[in-house]
C-alpha cells in the first residue's frame, strides 16, 4: 500500500516517469491492453496519428479493448483536437501556478536576514531554472496545437485504421448485474480515497465509474487469459489515485493498491505505461535482431526489423 497522502489536485508535469526497460520481460509476454485516452492519441496533434497508428499495428495481435473504453470512444474523433487545445490552456494555467508558488517560497526566504546570500542565490537560480522549464514546455505545446483541424477525410481514415486495428478485440458487454455491482464498487472506493476511482470523484456523477468498470474488466480478462500473462495498460491518465501512484509529486507507475489487487485476483503482474514508453519499446523490438518463439505476434525480415504476423484471433462480431 502507498503511504502518500491523497493530493486534492494535481499540479505540475504528470509526465508518466516509468522505465520500460527493467519490465521487458512482462512487456514482451503481456497483453496490451488500451484505455481511451492511448487510442484517442490517434486524432491528437502530438503524438502524430502516425505514429500511434505504426505502433499499434506492430503489436496487433496483442492488444485488448475493454467494452468500456469503447463507449468512450465512440464518435470523440472530431472533437479530440478542441479537446487538445483546452488541455494546453489549463496546463499553462497550472504552470502559472506552479510559478507563483515557487516566487512565494522564494520571497519569503529573501526577507529572512538570517538566510546566507550564497542560499539566496541558489534559491534565484532554481527559480529561473524552473520558470524557463515551464515556459519552453508551454511554448512547445503550444506549438503542436497550432496545425489546422483535420478534414473529414482525414477522420474517416483514421477510423478505419483504428477499425481494423482492434476488430475481434473489444471485450464483451457487462451484465447489468455487473455494470451494478462494478459502480457501487467505485462509490465505495471514492469514500475510502481507493484508485481507480478516487482521481474522477470530481468528474459527473455518470462518469464517475468508468475507470472502476474498466478495472473491473481487465481483472475478468486477466483471470480468464489462458495461460494467464503480465497485463501493461496504456494510457495517458496519469492523475494521481487514479492508474497510478504519485511520488514527490511525480506518477511513478501502476499504483501499488491496483497491483496488489490484480496479484491477489489473478496472480499476474499489472503495469502502466504510456504513450512515449509503448513507442520506446516497440522502437526496441524494431531494432533486434533476434526472434524469440514465444513472440509470435511477429517475424525478422532480412533488415533486422520486425513483420507484424497476421492475426489468429477470432474476430467477436
Amino acid at each position: 500500500m502507498s503511504g502518500e497522502p491523497a493530493a486534492e489536485d494535481d499540479v505540475g508535469d504528470l509526465t508518466l516517469k516509468v522505465d520500460w526497460r527493467i519490465h521487458l520481460s512482462d512487456l514482451n509476454t503481456g497483453t496490451l491492453v488500451l484505455d481511451s485516452s492511448y487510442i484517442l492519441c490517434a486524432y491528437r496533434p502530438v503524438p502524430s496519428a502516425q505514429t500511434v497508428l505504426d505502433d499499434l499495428w506492430s503489436v496487433r495481435d496483442r492488444i485488448w479493448v475493454p467494452h468500456q473504453v469503447m463507449l468512450e470512444i465512440t464518435g470523440r474523433g472530431a472533437t479530440v483536437e478542441n479537446d487538445f487545445r483546452k488541455e494546453t490552456v489549463e496546463q499553462g494555467e497550472s504552470f502559472r501556478r506552479g510559478i507563483q508558488q515557487k516566487l512565494l517560497r522564494l520571497r519569503v526566504s529573501m526577507r529572512r536576514n538570517e538566510v546566507e546570500r550564497q542560499a539566496e542565490q541558489l534559491a534565484v537560480r532554481k527559480f529561473h531554472a524552473a520558470t524557463e522549464e515551464m515556459v519552453n514546455f508551454a511554448q512547445n505545446r503550444g506549438d503542436a496545437a497550432r496545425p489546422s483541424p483535420r478534414t473529414p477525410e482525414e477522420l474517416e481514415s483514421i477510423n478505419q485504421r483504428l477499425e481494423r486495428l482492434i476488430k475481434g478485440r473489444v471485450g464483451p458487454a457487462p451484465t447489468p448485474e455487473e455494470r451494478s455491482a462494478w459502480i457501487t464498487d467505485s462509490t465505495a472506493r471514492i469514500k475510502s480515497k481507493r484508485p481507480p476511482s478516487y482521481a474522477d470523484r470530481k468528474h459527473r456523477p455518470g462518469q464517475r465509474a468508468n475507470d472502476c468498470i474498466i478495472w473491473h474488466q481487465i481483472m475478468q480478462l486477466a483471470r480468464n487469459q489462458e495461460p494467464r500473462k503480465p497485463i501493461v495498460f496504456v494510457t495517458q491518465d496519469h492523475k494521481n489515485l487514479g492508474w497510478v501512484e504519485h511520488r514527490g509529486g511525480r506518477p511513478v507507475g501502476a499504483h501499488s493498491l491496483l497491483v496488489d489487487e490484480m496479484h491477489e485476483e489473478a496472480g499476474v503482474p499489472f503495469l502502466v505505461i504510456g504513450a512515449s514508453q509503448l513507442h520506446s519499446y516497440i522502437e526496441h523490438l524494431a531494432g533486434s535482431e533476434v526472434w524469440h518463439p514465444d513472440r509470435a505476434w511477429a517475424e525478422t525480415t532480412p533488415a533486422g526489423l520486425l513483420r507484424p504476423l497476421p492475426t489468429f484471433l477470432h474476430d467477436a462480431n
